[in-house]
């Protein structure tokens, strides 16, 4: 089997496990927003929560050669980078979020080298396993969380070749946003109901081949994210009426007991 089929069976891969991912938060939101039964049903302004994080962005493509060592890969094919991300939560199990990125990367091999920033932006859906099969485990402080979307992002590259005498590689800039899927997962430690400790792995699929400049192959770019940071988790960012069974009998007296 040559390079080209082991690629192609990635992204067929990376496709089908983003389809599954999105399907089950999309379709598991829907059922568990319909069966509140009589408990307070959130509303918008509800459960919602905001986080900080930092970290890296590291490269995988043509000019990736640590993709197999961590420690290497996040000294020589990284760079630093920052995101803000704000969570809607339906219920503690499942939610949607948005999140603004900014990163560096860079890379090289024997004969050529880049670096490259990038801004991202996104919307994705997720769900809490600790909530999803130990609901009940109220003193259980740590968690797991897993995620999958869709964003665009710009990048800005530069390549160039390590024999000074070879011609100079143009700059590549993207002047309309492109496309990015991605998949990820992490782990949290609940401080107390308002705070947690977060950390985050995701691996981004650019659609297109040339994050690096350089276009051989004629596949996709990856990138990851590692991050640790801090969340906040809000109640309520208006103060909303709390449920009460007679809030759904408006107009109406409620039913008196029979002697």
């Amino acid at each position: 089997m040559n390079a080209q089929h082991i690629r192609t069976g990635c992204h067929t891969r990376f496709y089908i496990n983003l389809g599954v991912t999105l399907v089950l938060v999309i379709s598991s939101c829907y059922g568990y927003s319909q069966h509140w039964g009589g408990r307070w049903k959130p509303g918008f302004w509800d459960l919602w929560a905001f986080n900080i994080n930092g970290g890296q962005t590291s490269f995988y493509g043509d000019l990736s050669i640590y993709d197999s060592d961590l420690f290497a890969k996040l000294s020589n094919e990284s760079g630093p980078a920052f995101s803000i991300i704000a969570k809607k939560h339906f219920n503690k199990k499942f939610g949607i979020g948005g999140q603004l990125l900014t990163g560096k990367l860079k890379g090289e091999n024997s004969l050529s080298h880049f670096e490259a920033t990038l801004l991202e932006y996104n919307f994705h859906g997720l769900v809490d396993i600790k909530e999803l099969l130990f609901p009940y485990k109220k003193k259980f402080c740590l968690g797991a969380i897993l995620y999958a979307g869709v964003g665009q992002f710009r990048f800005n590259a530069l390549a160039g070749w390590k024999d000074p005498d070879s011609p100079e590689i143009p700059r590549e800039n993207t002047g309309v946003p492109e496309f990015v899927y991605f998949l990820g997962g992490g782990a949290y430690y609940k401080i107390n109901e308002k705070f947690r400790i977060t950390a985050d792995i995701a691996l981004r699929q650019a659609q297109n081949d040339k994050l690096d400049v350089f276009k051989r192959n004629n596949d996709y770019d990856y990138y990851t994210y590692i991050s640790f940071g801090a969340s906040y988790h809000v109640q309520s960012l208006f103060k909303s009426q709390p449920y009460s069974r007679f809030n759904r009998s408006k107009g109406r007296f409620p039913m008196r007991r029979r002697n």
